[in-house]
């Protein structure tokens, strides 16, 4: 009888251990993928970062343009209205 019963123990703990198994290699493929998505928003996130530095440049730029030209310049909306006035 103890033995049908270690027996029977042995086997849950069996199945128990595969599906561990399964649930793990299941996490370490996620994990794989998150990988793979946290690598193309860093890549992402890098060309964005350097498009914001030019933009930042150039925004520079032509204030210091703007800035330094005796021209009184209106710059306007789709709608005609006012949206930069230069002195």
């Amino acid at each position: 009888m103890f033995q049908i019963v270690l027996s029977a123990s042995s086997e849950e703990l069996r199945a128990a251990n595969e599906e561990l198994t399964v649930s793990n290699e299941e996490l370490q493929s996620a994990n794989e993928e998150l990988h793979s998505v946290n690598e193309e928003l860093y890549t992402v996130n890098s060309e964005h970062q350097r498009k914001i530095e030019a933009l930042e440049r150039a925004n520079a730029d032509i204030d210091n343009l703007l800035r330094a030209s005796d021209v009184g310049i209106l710059f306007l909306d789709p709608r005609q209205r006012v949206r930069l006035a230069t002195e």
